[in-house]
């Protein structure tokens, strides 16, 4: 899980890269994560513990998933 806290502000940082989602005020975390989603983010619980992934390398994600089934 890696949120940015810089004061009054919160960030979303992607776990594969440093891409981060716009800041947002301390007290709209719910805003934030739901924008993130909107915005083509993955934030799902995997094992116990927060992932994060841009809309870029939530994509690869998804192509390697392909290349693994398909050869």
């Amino acid at each position: 899980m890696t949120i940015l806290k810089d004061g009054r502000e919160r960030a979303i940082e992607c776990d594969e890269c440093p891409a981060t989602t716009d800041p947002f005020d301390k007290d709209d975390f719910n805003q934030m994560v739901e924008t993130a989603k909107k915005d083509g983010w993955s934030i799902k619980l995997v094992g116990g513990e927060w992932s994060h992934r841009c809309p870029d390398c939530k994509g690869g994600d998804r192509l390697a998933a392909a290349r693994a089934k398909f050869g």
